[in-house]
């Protein structure tokens, strides 16, 4: 086909449909503003700079300015300010968003969650109003009797208007082809409504092969067009106020607060403009006439400049208009500027309001746990009505889920007893779960298949509390069970649940005792314990981590190490940030002298970035909000004990919060200090090996959007950090959001003259790889230093990164820097299932692996052999870490094998 064929076609449809060639005779597009712009008379002397300007529309029903019209009359008509600047007029946006980063107290009731109002809401009602909550009738507006009531009945719905999800057998369904499904219900018809809380029996069938990838879900619905509240909609995006104090502001555009001076003289230097067309070329020319480091942020480098008039103009006018026209400013970080938004981080100010939101969650807590108690002592979940659908239960059900000892309200019933109806619902749900949730490469960003189930696979049958609302402005009722987090509604709070657990033990106690004495059992001989000889022979190496204080304390280790069957010695060389092998190395020496008699081997142990109160100042890490990891311990430690164990504020403060103070990977003196420690072990003739632990620091060993192992603050915005990202990236990190369990901010804080979610995305990415190269390489250098610095290269051991304690520690040999740190991940840790388990992941991917043993006080003979006999099979040794013991904990195994010895002796004789 060539071009002279389709103008032919084009030319017969201009001709066959006259709209068509009305069409192409239709007035051109309105000018953008840099259209507009560069057809205005041109100013002669000064410089007028605008930036953006190419996405700048006409205002509505304003007159598009003449050919030969006057800039600051061009700008007008688009709806920009114009400030002068001396030499350079800027054109810029006439608002800019600001963020309340001092809000102060907050009012924990205003604003807050629905979840929250709704429990306070049932927990205030009178036996009659209850009826009609969970009765046909249904509760209103209307029907409550307080001023209080009916706010906390407003309060369900805060935001003007909530998004209304479309529900596909009885499963929630986002976006996809969905998405024009979508509904809104205004606030107005929302509050016409009725609430009704009944009982609605729920399914749940696990991933199979993949445990977190199960299935949750309701009986498919009987009506069509039923939805569900989306619970996103507490008001987020829709409202700048929240708990009696307004977050975010958008008021007239001026010139902010800057780091600089912008009358210094070094900023009188002229600047060529010549071919400048984006923001980082201006200021990177700025910077090569200054010579300074300027830095224009990601976001904002490649927006586009508009220059007119002169073709030169001074640096401090450019920088002070370019500050205006992006309304952003500059702030200093190191040795360097960058135009960015605010002088305070995006992502700091995002920290200090998510604070300020946790501080009113705290404050609600204690009434918010006294109103769940009151429901839960008061309320009976049993008397609720069950909605009728295909997962209604039989009477066998009825009696296990709403027996008084089934708390959980479920039961677990092989696929095969239950209905064909039923068999035929989740069957169905499964498969069009696993359709609309395909595999993908990445597992994080895939739910995950779930197996059909069949036979005796198992189905957990849940009774969960269910809310609907009922409104004259939509057709069928609308489920709320997520919005209002229902689940939670008739649960006791953490501090009853454990007087009860407690009362409950004391009872069975005590019911034991009784029919003890009622019914007395002959003894039973306790099974005997197996010796520690016996327990330690499967495993070859079998070390001592140790911190002998003095050379006696040495000599009285090795020797009870020798007659007990231990053959290495760990000694704990640096931790807590000192150094605990003596004067003159006098503890590792005779360590080494006394242990080669014995044949048992000697290596050290280091704690290599949690140096605790030693940290030195210049050393310690930092968070996005200038905290060390000790001082963002003790406000995360506080926000869990109200929270999640409800305790009040005072008590909460009145508990000891164990400090971590981590040291940067990235500081001079943390390298070379440590560096140093590690040359002079190895080049120490007789010393082994080498164990590093507390190599994992919050922010850089976990994967951008990881969703399980984030701590409570994430570390690595050091100013020397910060700089050397800026410089390689052109963001600062403290402009982007943490990776942390901080809680959602439920109120608008975009700022929309600086948000560009694309671009923020990917430096999230680089920032956590950047960290985690860093951690890398600093831990390579350590690896290189001890295989090289002696006359034979040691063995280095790295305690496994992020370890689930609670099922397996342990250390891995890091042969190859190469490789990757003995790491476990949420992803890696799928389908690991126990100790045994865990020892096979350990060596698929490194050579030699020796299980963790704590001791945390006097060692019991018969349990610690227990402990070690009950290591699953696939460990290469393990390691007895006694540091925490005082004075010399092996010395009671010795007396207790003599004992033994003994008695056996005794025994013999006749």
């Amino acid at each position: 086909m060539t071009r002279n064929y389709f103008f032919a076609a084009y030319a017969a449809v201009l001709l066959s449909h006259p709209a068509a060639a009305i069409a192409a005779d239709a007035p051109p597009a309105p000018l953008t503003l840099a259209q507009a712009l560069q057809r205005a008379q041109q100013p002669r002397e000064d410089v007028y700079l605008a930036v953006g300007a190419d996405v700048v529309k006409l205002l509505k029903d304003a007159t598009p300015p003449d050919p030969d019209a006057r800039v600051p009359q061009v700008a007008a008509a688009y709806g920009e300010i114009v400030r002068d600047f001396h030499g350079v007029t800027a054109i810029a946006p006439p608002t800019m968003t600001l963020l309340n980063t001092n809000p102060g107290k907050p009012n924990p009731y205003d604003g807050m969650p629905p979840p929250d109002a709704f429990k306070l809401l049932a927990a205030s009602l009178e036996d009659g109003q209850w009826k009609m909550l969970t009765g046909d009738q249904g509760l209103g507006l209307s029907d409550l009797t307080t001023d209080a009531q009916r706010q906390l009945f407003t309060a369900l719905f805060p935001g003007k208007e909530a998004t209304l999800y479309p529900r596909k057998g009885g499963v929630l369904v986002y976006g996809g082809e969905d998405e024009k499904t979508l509904l809104k219900l205004p606030q107005a018809d929302a509050l016409k409504g009725k609430l009704h809380v009944r009982r609605r029996v729920q399914i749940s069938v696990n991933g199979g092969d993949r445990p977190e990838s199960g299935i949750t879900a309701d009986a498919p619905e009987t009506a069509s067009g039923v939805y569900q509240m989306y619970n996103g909609d507490f008001g987020s995006n829709t409202r700048d106020t929240i708990y009696g104090v307004k977050l975010r502001a958008v008021v007239p555009n001026t010139l902010k607060a800057a780091d600089l001076d912008y009358d210094a003289s070094i900023f009188s230097a002229p600047i060529d403009l010549t071919h400048v067309t984006t923001v980082g070329d201006l200021i990177a020319r700025i910077g090569y006439a200054t010579q300074m480091e300027f830095y224009a942020d990601r976001r904002l480098e490649k927006r586009p400049v508009t220059a007119l008039g002169a073709p030169s103009a001074r640096a401090k006018d450019l920088l002070a208009a370019l500050a205006l026209c992006v309304a952003g400013t500059y702030r200093k970080v190191g040795a360097a500027y960058i135009l960015t938004n605010d002088l305070m981080g995006e992502g700091t100010r995002g920290m200090i309001l998510t604070r300020f939101v946790q501080e009113a969650n705290m404050m609600r807590q204690a009434t918010i746990a006294a109103s769940g108690d009151k429901i839960y002592l008061g309320r009976s979940f049993t008397d609720l009505s069950t909605q009728d659908n295909v997962f209604s239960l039989n009477d066998a059900e009825k009696e296990t889920l709403f027996a008084p000892s089934n708390s959980g309200h479920s039961t677990e019933v092989p696929f095969r007893k239950l209905t064909p109806a039923q068999q035929t619902a989740i069957t169905k749900i499964v498969q069009d779960w696993n359709k609309a949730n395909p595999p993908t490469p990445d597992p994080q960003d895939s739910f995950g298949q779930v197996t059909v189930p069949t036979g005796e696979y198992p189905i957990l049958l849940m009774a969960a509390t269910a809310v609907s609302l009922e409104t004259p402005a939509f057709p069928t009722p609308i489920v709320l069970d997520s919005y209002l987090q229902t689940d939670r509604l008739m649960e006791p709070s953490a501090k009853l649940r454990d007087e009860m657990e407690k009362k409950r033990q004391e009872d069975e106690q005590r019911k034991a005792i009784e029919e003890a004495k009622a019914h007395p059992q002959p003894e039973h001989a306790a099974p005997k314990p197996p010796q520690l000889a016996e327990a330690f022979r499967p495993f070859s190496r079998r070390a001592v981590i140790a911190r002998p204080r003095t050379v006696k304390d040495v000599d009285d280790i090795v020797a009870d190490m020798k007659t007990l069957g231990f053959n290495e010695l760990w000694l704990d060389a640096f931790s807590e940030g000192q150094n605990h092998l003596g004067e003159n190395d006098a503890i590792l020496k005779e360590s080494l002298a006394k242990a080669k008699n014995a044949g048992i081997s000697v290596s050290v142990r280091m704690d290599i970035l949690n140096w605790g109160a030693s940290a030195p100042k210049d050393s310690q890490d930092l968070t996005m909000l200038g905290e060390t990891s000790a001082e963002a311990s003790v406000s995360g430690q506080r926000r869990m004990r109200i929270l999640d164990l409800g305790m009040s504020p005072d008590e909460a403060d009145r508990q000891p919060t164990p400090l971590k103070t981590y040291v940067s990977p990235g500081a001079s003196s943390t390298t070379e200090t440590l560096t140093g420690i590690v040359q002079r072990i190895a080049a120490t003739p007789g010393v082994t090996g080498i164990a590093l632990r507390e190599t994992s620091v919050h922010g850089y060993d976990r994967p951008f959007r990881s969703q399980s192992q984030a701590g409570d603050y994430s570390l690595g915005y050091t100013p020397a950090l910060r700089l050397d990202f800026l410089r390689r990236d052109h963001v600062d990190p403290v402009d982007l959001a943490p990776d942390t369990f901080e809680a959602a901010v439920d109120v608008d804080t975009s700022v929309p003259e600086f948000d560009d979610w694309g671009i923020e995305i990917n430096a999230q990415h680089d920032w956590s790889d950047y960290r985690a190269d860093l951690l890398h390489a600093f831990l390579t250098r350590l690896w290189r230093t001890a295989r090289s610095s002696g006359a034979h290269p040691m063995d280095v051991f790295v305690k496994a990164q992020r370890t689930l304690e609670w099922r397996a520690d342990w250390y891995g040999r890091w042969d190859d820097p190469g490789a990757p740190l003995p790491t476990l991940t949420e992803q890696q840790s799928r389908g690991v299932d126990g100790d045994q388990d865990f020892s096979k992941y350990a060596h698929a991917r490194w050579r030699a692996n020796i299980y963790n043993l704590i001791a945390n006080g006097a060692l019991e003979p018969n349990e610690l052999a227990w402990s070690i006999a009950n290591i699953a099979p696939g460990w290469d040794g393990f390691a007895l870490d006694i540091t925490s013991a005082e004075n010399d904990p092996l010395a009671p195994l010795i007396k207790t094998k003599a004992a033994t010895k003994s008695a056996s002796t005794t025994e013999g004789n006749p």
